[in-house]
């Protein structure tokens, strides 16, 4: 057992370096070597870390930080916080990333928005309104498809016209807090997590995504 803190989140798996990143506590990333299976370093952030993203490529990392309103920018050879964007947006919790475009996805819940950065300048490049609680995104770089999946009982399809413009696509009619989804880009699904209520049991829902 390798021990990193409390309310360990977010985990992403960096091929290249063969490392792992958790986001964990009241504000840190922690960098796991899989071959060692021990701890390197901790690097510290103001707030907890919810989604955040790895650019192999470039060794950065983009970290949604609800808590302070930001985004973190992290460089993996300084090991140390290199950027810091204020959002002027709260509870922005999903995250995902096009490197092929140097595309950054933000989603927030207040406003409920979808937020373009360009990963270059790190500016907004446009905003599109969502519906309410949004909580995972994902990008299929086969298809220029964007998922949003809202627990408010709905999932935003987005095509990616440009870096910039996006169109939507479909809006998906799920449950009321399906929001936890996963997509399989091989597998041309998505699945989400629809929780048990007065109206459901709880249940794991299949969507096939047609190309």
């Amino acid at each position: 057992m390798i021990q990193i803190g409390g309310d360990a989140d977010n985990i992403r798996y960096d091929k290249k370096l063969d490392m792992v990143f958790a986001g964990f506590g009241s504000g840190g990333i922690a960098c796991i070597d899989l071959v060692k299976l021990e701890l390197i370093y901790k690097i510290n952030l103001p707030a907890h870390p919810e989604s955040f993203q790895i650019d192999e490529r470039k060794g950065l990392i983009f970290i949604n930080v609800p808590g302070a309103g930001q985004m973190d920018v992290i460089d993996i050879e300084k090991k140390t916080v290199v950027e810091k964007i204020n959002l002027n947006v709260k509870s922005n919790f999903p995250k995902a990333l096009d490197t092929i475009h140097q595309v950054i996805y933000i989603g927030s819940r207040n406003p409920p928005k979808l937020i373009l950065f360009d990963e270059f300048s790190l500016n907004m490049t446009s905003e599109y309104n969502l519906p309410d609680d949004a909580d995972d995104i994902y990008y299929d770089s086969s298809d220029s498809l964007i998922f949003v999946s809202c627990g408010s009982g709905f999932i935003n399809i987005f095509k990616q016209k440009d870096s910039k413009e996006l169109i939507l696509n479909e809006r998906i009619k799920s449950s009321p807090g399906a929001r936890t989804s996963l997509y399989v880009s091989r597998l041309n699904k998505l699945f989400i997590t629809v929780p048990k209520n007065e109206f459901n049991k709880a249940k794991v829902v299949e969507y096939s995504i047609a190309h």
